[in-house]
């Protein structure tokens, strides 16, 4: 097919191929423009009630002009093949965005799942729903813009839905309930869609899935969706909620347009989580305590003057956790103590056993460059062992090291005095 002519356009290499033809690279004669060229399937073209409704369509896509939709140019018939001819975007899909990052950012993909919407949101105005929309048909500019593409299956609102025998159009693994029942299709059902690619990105993973086309349908038409944190535990609720509100098997309960959509996943991205605090952030106040009335009425109206009055719990819980503080304090510096001496104790048992294999290796061997290597690891020994201590007693060895002039001799204090640090 590659240099093969329909009308002014030639054909120069392949993009892709879908369930709905083979995309090409072309350009137009005329005009001297870069073109992307979709060829409709044989057994599609066999189909005469096809063939009017994509000349019907076509018209009708002509007209969206947005900035997040790759226009279509022409509609034809050449050399016994039907062709969309479309605008030609550089850039990457998201299909392949997500394939070689595995996943995307949450920010990130939020951003670019709103222009997509932008884009739809104009088509769905004009009455014109997508009716295939996935990663390999949403595209990334190299100046950071969105491109809808491949309208080649939309339907136009209002028109009669086409049949097909052969089976359902579209991609399965994105299609939404209505779709696969073959019932009446909204711009609902284009918001499924878009749920379903804004799970991926999110997750590296598709929703729903099954091991053959009837599992994927009962999946799509039964199953939940998997909790976001199984995949990525960093997603917030409010993100999860909104974006598996259009993932709901019901259209009535999907978001109604592609703007508002747009809108919940801003106001989810905007909307701060709740901090889960510590037991010590939890307890509550310490309440002052009331003013101190005459002594004398005090005492008339206590039935027991002789009782010792018992502390609020308020008063109480404080009191008992400061008394138990200084004990988890000296638990945690006997803990840290005895870590810094282990690895410090580690440290310079492996640096000895590193100086041995080269000092006896240099001997066996008489090589002078592995003794200067003994001489130099010898001399910066006290370095290797600061590394693998606590950063505190570590910066403390270096620093009285340094102060020493690295003389060799002065680092064992050095290191007894950082040690010395926690007792």
């Amino acid at each position: 097919m590659i240099g093969t002519q329909f009308a002014n356009y030639l054909i120069q290499e392949k993009l892709g191929e879908g369930g709905m033809g083979v995309v090409y690279k072309g350009v137009d004669l005329n005009l001297d423009r870069a073109v992307a060229i979709k060829l409709l399937p044989s057994d599609l073209a066999d189909d005469p009630q096809l063939i009017q409704r994509f000349r019907a369509e076509a018209k009708a896509l002509a007209h969206l002009n947005h900035v997040n939709i790759a226009t279509v140019y022409n509609y034809l018939h050449a050399n016994g093949q039907y062709l969309m001819v479309m605008e030609y975007v550089e850039g990457e899909t998201f299909q392949a965005i997500v394939e070689r990052r595995r996943r995307i950012g949450c920010n990130e993909a939020i951003r670019l799942t709103k222009q997509a919407l932008l884009g739809l949101g104009f088509a769905h105005r004009q009455s014109i729903i997508h009716r295939d929309i996935k990663p390999s048909n949403l595209m990334l500019t190299r100046d950071g813009v969105v491109k809808v593409m491949d309208f080649g299956i939309a339907k136009v609102l209002g028109q009669e839905e086409m049949t097909r025998t052969s089976g359902l159009l579209g991609t399965l693994a994105y299609m939404s309930p209505e779709q696969i029942r073959s019932q009446a299709l909204d711009a609902r059902s284009d918001i499924y869609s878009v749920s379903v690619t804004l799970y991926e990105m999110l997750t590296g993973h598709l929703p729903f899935n099954g091991r053959s086309e009837f599992e994927l349908m009962s999946a799509h038409l039964h199953t939940p969706p998997p909790r976001l944190n199984r995949y990525c535990p960093e997603i917030s609720s409010a993100v999860e909620s909104a974006l598996f509100k259009g993932l709901e098997k019901n259209p009535a309960a999907r978001y109604r347009n592609a703007e508002e959509f747009g809108a919940a996943l801003e106001h989810a991205l905007a909307r701060p989580e709740q901090v889960v605090r510590s037991p010590k952030q939890q307890a509550p106040p310490v309440s002052p305590p009331a003013s101190p009335g005459p002594v004398a009425s005090r005492r008339a109206a206590s039935p027991q003057p002789k009782a010792a009055p018992l502390l609020p719990p308020t008063l109480t819980q404080p009191r008992r956790a400061a008394e138990a503080k200084p004990l988890v304090q000296g638990q945690h510096r006997t803990s840290r103590r005895t870590r810094s001496r282990l690895y410090s104790f580690l440290s310079l048992a492996f640096g000895v056993a590193v100086l041995f294999c080269l000092f006896f290796g240099g001997l066996y061997q008489e090589s002078v460059p592995m003794l200067l290597a003994c001489l130099v690891l010898l001399y910066f020994l006290p370095i290797l062992i600061a590394a693998v201590l606590l950063k505190r007693n570590g910066a403390t060895v270096v620093k009285l090291n340094a102060l020493r002039g690295w003389t060799g001799v002065g680092w064992i204090q050095a290191m007894k005095e950082a040690l010395a640090e926690d007792d």
